[in-house]
């Protein structure tokens, strides 16, 4: 397993039962531990930010919350926290759980269905929680269940979902960045999420619905739904614009981001994201690494 040297500390000071016993518990340490299954040649850097959505996460699971928008930006680990390892995790003690998945194209839904697949049936996850066994007459790509009748379904935006649906949804990136650029393009895809893939709730007042994505447009899914009201919304910027507190919703944390402060220092600083903003140039960035699509005029102006 490759850690950073400061979490390698932070697993040498407990037992492999304490921790299986932490990861059951709290996501951010089943994500640690799971770490080497899904990327065994790169390192893990842990950021507070990980521990955040975590515990938004877990509200989630919990029924603290039921509706979740997380904006964050590119390559910050939303896919693998989001969409891979919060449903393994959740089926350790609720295996009997129904998840839909969608993403903007079908190869994608497809990548993220695999990499789930890959840890429920790694020997490493099946010796922990033996009890979470995948049926075999049903064990495909994009949709497979367990013996406790538990299932993940995997689709694109556009593609078929009628007569299938879930106790937990998740959107992750239903646009890429040529979609939302598109007004027609965009008007579908939000049209897909809004009337058919959010109407796939098992149980309307129980079922709970993540989305998670950068921004791309202001009338993009996030921000449709956002207007719409009755989202939980956690927006983490690349870089915080002023002071502001981040609250943490299970340990009721609180962590001062001051202006100028990047969202994560090890992976990427203040150099790195200038970079990216010449790369992007002033809309692009704005919108997908701080969470603030502005007009394209007001983007050019600046």
């Amino acid at each position: 397993m490759k850690l950073s040297d400061g979490i390698w500390q932070r697993v040498m000071n407990r037992t492999v039962g304490e921790w299986k016993q932490q990861a059951e518990q709290s996501l951010s340490d089943f994500v640690l531990l799971v770490w080497h299954v899904l990327e065994p040649d790169t390192t893990y850097r842990h950021n507070w930010h990980i521990d955040c959505i975590a515990e938004y996460l877990q509200a989630v699971a919990s029924g603290q919350i039921r509706r979740l928008i997380i904006n964050q930006p590119p390559r910050s680990l939303k896919s693998t926290l989001v969409t891979i390892c919060w449903p393994t995790w959740c089926w350790i003690a609720r295996p009997e759980l129904r998840w839909m998945f969608t993403s903007y194209s079908q190869s994608l839904s497809t990548f993220h269905s695999v990499q789930r697949r890959l840890l429920l049936q790694s020997d490493w996850y099946r010796r922990q929680w033996p009890h979470v066994q995948l049926s075999r007459d049903q064990n495909l790509k994009t949709e497979f269940t367990n013996t406790r009748q538990g299932m993940m379904i995997a689709t694109s935006v556009g593609g078929t979902s009628i007569g299938k649906g879930g106790d937990i949804l998740v959107f992750d990136d239903p646009l890429s960045p040529m979609e939302a650029a598109s007004d027609a393009m965009r008007n579908t895809a939000n049209d897909w999420i809004r009337q058919g893939f959010l109407t796939r709730l098992n149980d309307p007042k129980m079922g709970r619905i993540v989305g998670v994505m950068q921004r791309l447009h202001e009338e993009d899914t996030s921000g449709m739904l956002l207007a719409q009201g009755g989202w939980e919304h956690l927006c983490l910027p690349a870089e915080a614009e002023e002071r502001c507190i981040v609250h943490f919703p299970i340990s009721g944390r609180e962590l001062v981001r001051e202006a100028g402060d990047t969202l994560f220092l090890e992976r990427e600083g203040p150099e790195e994201l200038a970079r990216k903003r010449i790369e992007l140039g002033a809309y692009a960035y704005a919108g997908q690494y701080q969470q603030r699509p502005a007009p394209t005029g007001g983007g050019l102006l600046k």
